[in-house]
């Protein structure tokens, strides 16, 4: 027989190590302890361009231009 446990980690500062512990009481009784040790890092997101120019549009026009994001993390 087997059991599923969640465990969530939502961590409050970047850059940190979490240690904690937890204990899981079985109805027959028995107990398991659990080491949980969670890791939380600094997202690398950059852009293709700093800057992007539409330069001058008359009213009720549009203009798009492409940006990309890459996600390094």
């Amino acid at each position: 027989m087997s059991y599923a446990v969640k465990v969530y980690y939502q961590p409050k500062f970047v850059d940190c190590q979490t240690i904690s512990t937890a204990k899981v009481n079985c109805q027959s009784g028995n107990q398991l302890n659990l080491s949980l040790k969670g890791h939380s890092r600094r997202f690398n997101v950059a852009f293709s361009t700093q800057s992007i120019n539409f330069g001058e549009l008359k009213l009720d026009s549009s203009l798009s231009k492409v940006l990309t994001i890459y996600n390094n993390s």
